[in-house]
């Protein structure tokens, strides 16, 4: 009888045990979880933007052909430009693209303009306007097409190459024939400049 009652206080004792180890065990679990979740960060993330833009000079000045006659290129080369200068405002480089936006009012059509564009003190290569690449858009209003005349990059504005200029000329081709296609037809466009830095962009028509 006294060895049972044993057994029961030793089984009694051993489940009293299980229940220490088990409440510990418990304990340590939420002890970890609501440290788990109520570890936060002190400090914050902080993202700055960089800074993009730039400017052109006579922007709004529309260029155009009218009562023009065809002619070679070497007389088109040495024509008075129109001049535009482009200037970075940051301190960050910047990729562009300059394009001739066409305004919807032109009745000349491409495949008989002849451009060419260069920076200043450079030499250009002229060809037809068709044969230039399409723009994906236009940025200026009142426009129909762009063609993409040129690409390059502008430095920093503390730099010399923060600021370039360019020279646009445009002439009638010669080999344009001589009837109602070409006469009395006028071809009217601006300058449009599109700046990427990054996947950011912007634009100055």
């Amino acid at each position: 009888m006294k060895k049972e009652s044993n057994d029961v206080l030793f089984s009694k004792k051993t489940i009293l045990i299980i229940i220490l180890i088990l409440l510990i065990v418990i304990s340590i679990g939420v002890s970890f979880a609501f440290w788990a979740v109520t570890e936060t960060q002190t400090k914050e993330n902080v993202i700055t933007t960089g800074c993009i833009g730039f400017e052109i000079t006579d922007k709004t000045t529309p260029i155009t052909l009218n009562e023009s006659y065809p002619t070679s290129d070497d007389n088109g080369k040495i024509q008075t430009p129109y001049t535009f200068t482009l200037k970075n405002n940051c301190e960050v480089s910047t990729d562009f693209t300059i394009s001739l936006e066409r305004l919807s009012t032109s009745n000349l059509a491409n495949n008989y303009i002849k451009a060419m564009l260069n920076e200043k003190g450079t030499a250009g290569t002229p060809k037809l306007l068709e044969n230039y690449s399409k723009a994906d858009k236009t940025y200026a209003t009142g426009t129909s097409e762009g063609r993409v005349l040129l690409s390059g990059q502008l430095g920093p504005k503390s730099e010399s190459t923060g600021t370039k200029e360019y020279e646009l000329r445009l002439w009638i081709d010669s080999g344009a024939p001589n009837s109602s296609q070409v006469m009395e037809k006028t071809y009217t466009g601006k300058i449009a400049v599109n700046g990427i830095v990054g996947s950011n962009k912007s634009a100055a028509p």
